[in-house]
């Protein structure tokens, strides 16, 4: 029963590895032990890999709230649209499954306003004032994109 466990495991990390457009990275590791072998990843995998890599573990983890960090600074828009769109359990093979109920994006991009609702942007960093606005309005007052 424990190697059907890992074989569900080893399918479903699989599956999250498409998501994100990394399933080549398991071909190219198969013989090398896998994804479970101990490597410098960074000399292995690119940084927007390495990105996808960071995402596909949070697809796998299922969290109710994720926090992203520049998570997409390295992505083109199509796998940063790919990404989000798995993070909100849509697209390919999501039909609601997968992804996390809430993510806080943390960056510089503008293509980030089309993948959340609001933004918080600190007003005051003297008083630590924050403000928090559609994300419509905020483009809309700050005469963006």
């Amino acid at each position: 029963e424990e190697e059907g466990g890992e074989g569900a495991a080893a399918a479903a990390a699989a599956e999250v590895l498409s998501k994100v457009q990394l399933a080549h990275v398991l071909a190219r590791l198969a013989g090398e032990g896998g994804l479970a072998a101990t490597r410098p990843w960074e000399h292995e995998l690119s940084v927007g890999e390495q990105q996808r890599l960071a995402a596909a573990r949070v697809l796998y983890r299922r969290p109710t709230l994720a926090y992203l960090d520049e998570s997409t600074s390295g992505l083109d828009r199509a796998n940063e649209a790919a990404l989000y769109a798995a993070l909100r359990g849509d697209g390919e093979g999501g039909g609601g499954g997968g992804g996390c109920r809430a993510h806080v994006s943390i960056g510089h991009r503008p293509t980030l306003f089309e993948f959340h609702t609001h933004v918080l942007t600190l007003v005051n960093e003297d008083e630590a004032k924050w403000e928090v606005m559609p994300t419509k309005q905020f483009i809309k007052q700050h005469r963006l994109i």
